[in-house]
């Protein structure tokens, strides 16, 4: 007796996967084929005790690192073929940064100047990209540990994005404080030569108090003093400078004939 034996073609069995980071889940999406498009079931095995059936799927893993991933289909002749890949999950990126040496969360920082320029300096783990916004529209940065010059005094909100517009990309933010450089000027009440003089230091500056004020008064006498009297004994013109410190080390210095 002769018969005749039809051996069928055999499927190709593949897939591919979306999503590289452990904390979110990974999509399976079944790119198999069948000559005869009989494949009747789709199983797949993401990890031990943890499987799936259908052609796209998605599995949550809990924790990074490389996985063994199997995909079987079979036909309704009963033809079985699988195909296993290994698949790498990163671990998220933790971010985090200092602001001028400062770790916390909100951050003041007393400018003794004008110049309201900012070392920010990444401490991130796990870094790949960065992402930097300021808090000042239009302004970005891709650098590590970029240098940023703020337009004024105020508080902004700093955020650093690492893996941005991916699927791992994590976040931070902090708030940064800028304060106004130390100013000061002050009054005095008469010019007669052997009257009391009674000076009067004008330093608005509630955030960050005077620590000491040093008057110089141009005859070679001096005080420390916030409001000092002085008795000048000669008639004259006389030079008046006061310098002020405040507590953050900023200091300022006006003068007076």
């Amino acid at each position: 007796i002769t018969k005749t034996i039809k051996a069928r073609t055999a499927s190709t069995v593949n897939f591919e996967y979306t999503n590289q980071c452990y904390a979110g889940p990974v999509f399976f999406k079944d790119l198999s084929s069948s000559a005869y498009n009989d494949i009747s079931s789709t199983t797949w095995q993401f990890e031990p005790g943890k499987s799936g059936s259908g052609k796209n799927v998605n599995h949550t893993y809990s924790t990074f690192g490389k996985f063994p991933v199997q995909l079987l289909i079979v036909t309704s002749y009963g033809c079985r073929d699988s195909i296993t890949k290994e698949i790498t999950l990163k671990d998220i990126p933790k971010p985090n940064f200092n602001v001028a040496g400062n770790n916390g969360n909100s951050v003041t920082l007393f400018n003794c100047t004008k110049d309201y320029s900012v070392q920010f300096n990444n401490t991130s783990t796990k870094q790949v990209n960065y992402l930097w916004n300021f808090g000042v529209a239009g302004n970005t940065s891709t650098d590590q540990n970029p240098l940023f010059i703020f337009p004024d005094t105020g508080t902004y909100i700093v955020k650093l994005t690492l893996e941005a517009g991916t699927i791992c990309q994590n976040q931070i933010q902090k708030s940064v404080r800028i304060l106004p450089p130390v100013t000061s000027s002050f009054s005095f009440s008469t010019e007669c030569v052997k009257a009391p003089v009674f000076f009067t230091s004008i330093v608005n500056r509630p955030f960050d108090p005077i620590k000491t004020y040093q008057w110089d008064f141009g005859d070679g006498t001096n005080s420390s003093d916030k409001n000092p009297t002085k008795l000048y004994k000669l008639s004259g013109d006389y030079t008046v400078t006061l310098t002020v410190t405040a507590n953050s080390g900023c200091q300022s210095t006006s003068t007076k004939n």
